[in-house]
């Protein structure tokens, strides 16, 4: 009888929280006729591979912090013009993707070059870029856990990292981006502080967790439901829970998707003069919905008439050739809206 039942709620759980491709492909027609977004060709060519990664012109620096928050050593990257002048700079944070470092911004997403690239065709300025590794061996979601209150990430991420940031180096106004993972947390630290960060980017980012975990339909029905382990087979999935943990509200609570709303009925005078930009492949669709969280938040900010724009790349997936090739378009847009 027991199996008969979880059997049947199973079955419903999947007929509520399945997206099919036309539905999909019915939203990005309406999306694509937004002013705010372009559908581009895929990209067919990244940085050239025969310039230098490591430029004269710039100090990179690796630094940790013995964190009281997280009870780890937080390692973090910061990439700074070698010649600082007596003035601010802008700062961007870059925040990795799931079992990622802070190196793979270097290696894999060619960070140095495209921003050298860009600054030398005068199309951004000078910046400080700080690439902090996210803490629990890749996978902290940049977060307080839910399930273990002596992983404290986001704490140690604005109490901590930000501070030392700020009384180590001349900085003005403040963006912070990520991939995947990354642009989760670029979006949450964002919206949860929106009175540090100015400009929030996101490469295929995990921006819609209510998408991620169950269904925004059936999460806006059932805010107090008790989400089961079982019901996921992925050790990501169960990872999620144990981060976010397991009930509608509290995943509410630090899914963007959801605090957009909540902000701009509360205190929208708070998203004034805030800027979003986020980016995907139309390919990035199973197992995580990337495209569909990418959707959700596009009709969001939308709605709410909050400054973005969004790029859809035809062809593209989830992978860090695609982030490299986006790069220069994200860094001139935070260069555009930091002073």
């Amino acid at each position: 009888m027991y199996v008969l039942i979880a059997v049947v709620v199973i079955l419903i759980f999947y007929i509520l929280t399945n997206t099919s491709d036309r539905k999909i492909n019915k939203k990005i027609t309406r999306i694509l006729g937004y002013r705010e977004v372009s559908y581009r060709e895929k990209l067919m060519k990244g940085i050239d591979e025969g310039i230098v990664p490591y430029s004269k012109d710039l100090t990179i620096k690796t630094c940790y912090i013995e964190s009281s928050y997280s009870n780890e050593k937080m390692r973090y990257i910061v990439i700074s013009p070698k010649d600082i002048k007596e003035k601010k700079y802008p700062c961007v944070f870059f925040l990795h993707g799931i079992r990622d470092i802070s190196d793979d911004w270097i290696s894999k997403g060619r960070i140095i070059e495209n921003y050298e690239l860009a600054l030398s065709k005068g199309k951004i300025k000078e910046m400080v870029m700080v690439i902090p590794d996210s803490g629990y061996d890749g996978e902290s979601w940049y977060a307080n856990f839910i399930k273990n209150k002596n992983k404290k990430y986001e704490s140690y991420f604005m109490k901590e990292l930000i501070p030392k940031i700020k009384s180590d180096y001349s900085i003005s106004e403040i963006g912070v981006a990520g991939f995947s993972m990354g642009g989760h947390g670029a979006f949450k630290l964002g919206l949860r502080n929106l009175a540090t960060f100015k400009v929030m980017g996101s490469f295929a980012g995990a921006i819609s967790l209510i998408r991620l975990s169950v269904n925004r339909r059936v999460m806006r029905i059932i805010k107090i439901l008790y989400v089961p382990p079982f019901v996921f087979g992925s050790k990501d999935k169960k990872h999620f829970l144990d981060v976010f943990g397991s009930f509608g509200y509290q995943i509410i609570k630090q899914d963007p998707y959801s605090l957009i709303k909540l902000i701009y009925y509360k205190a929208p005078e708070k998203l004034r003069n805030r800027h979003f930009y986020l980016s995907v492949g139309d390919e990035d669709r199973a197992p995580y919905l990337m495209l569909q969280q990418w959707i959700d938040i596009v009709g969001r900010l939308k709605k709410y008439k909050i400054s973005f724009n969004a790029n859809l790349y035809r062809g593209e997936a989830h992978t860090w050739e695609y982030v490299s090739k986006d790069l220069p378009n994200l860094l001139e847009y935070f260069s555009k809206h930091l002073d």
